[in-house]
């Protein structure tokens, strides 16, 4: 505070442990003060208690993808339901972003749609002096149509709504994998491990105006085909769409009912706006 500072990090150590009495010294300021509780998901909030602007769910993060991927699945207890623990003022967090660190460019962009999605605070870790990494991913970060989804606010933050499983992702290989990546199970008290073995997933996060924003990500190395159906995201059964990609910042057109992503690259995601039409399109449009 007498640096000037106006967000604090709180580790899980020591005399950092009390996070009512950093929340008291520093409301005693007058001023407001961003607060995140890294207790690496041992202290979370209740629907009565929060005394941080966010919190962490998990481990730390790093740049494999297993483990961004298992961080993601972290979110999972706080995110669902119709009253979600994640919150305006309480959000939760899977960690700092990696992009710019990961293995290849679509990874990175499949990391920041997820930390968008599901309402993470968007917060880099990544050298910003490192002009080459920066021009690399300059346009996932600085895209504001996936920036817009996560600060948008209409009453959810953003879940798993559907999931697929295959062969390609075996158990048995599933305990190297996350060795090799960083993950200790057993110390990550909300991983929704069964998750983990899933070939691609689904999400999706109200928007205010009737939209909703829609993420896939292909968890395998291999291409895949995701089908998103408009009710998992909020819309009526049946309903028409316009469905519109905010990485490419294009207008894909119409559907009813449900939307293709073709093909999807392995370890590679897709994000769509989607707003409700407000007439049956013509057979031309």
């Amino acid at each position: 505070m007498t640096f000037g500072f106006d967000s604090v990090k709180i580790d899980n150590c020591g005399m950092f442990k009390d996070l009512e009495r950093y929340q008291r010294v520093m409301n005693a300021t007058g001023r407001y003060f961003n607060i995140e509780n890294c207790h690496w998901g041992e202290t979370v909030p209740t629907h009565d208690w929060c005394p941080f602007s966010f919190y962490r769910t998990s481990g730390d993060i790093n740049n494999q993808w297993d483990r961004m991927f298992a961080n993601l699945q972290t979110l999972y207890k706080f995110t669902t339901g119709q009253d979600p623990l994640s919150r305006p003022g309480c959000w939760a967090y899977a960690d700092m972003l990696e992009v710019g660190n990961m293995a290849s460019y679509e990874a990175n962009r499949a990391h920041f749609g997820a930390w968008a999605v599901t309402s993470n605070p968007l917060i880099l870790g990544m050298d910003v002096r490192n002009t080459t990494a920066m021009e690399w991913v300059w346009d996932i970060i600085a895209n504001e149509e996936v920036i817009g989804v996560n600060q948008a606010w209409a009453g959810h933050p953003g879940r798993l709504v559907a999931h697929t499983r295959g062969s390609a992702l075996r158990a048995e290989d599933l305990p190297q994998r996350l060795a090799e990546a960083g993950v200790d199970i057993t110390a990550e008290k909300h991983l929704n491990s069964d998750r983990l073995l899933d070939e691609t997933q689904t999400y999706a996060k109200p928007l205010p105006g009737g939209k909703a924003a829609a993420y896939v990500i292909n968890n395998t190395l291999d291409e895949r085909t995701v089908t998103i159906n408009f009710a998992l995201a909020g819309f009526d059964k049946g309903a028409w769409v316009s469905v519109r990609c905010a990485y490419g910042h294009k207008n894909l057109g119409f559907y009813q009912g449900e939307f293709t992503v073709e093909d999807l690259p392995g370890h590679d995601s897709r994000l769509f706006i989607l707003t409700p039409a407000k007439a049956v399109p013509s057979a031309s449009a």
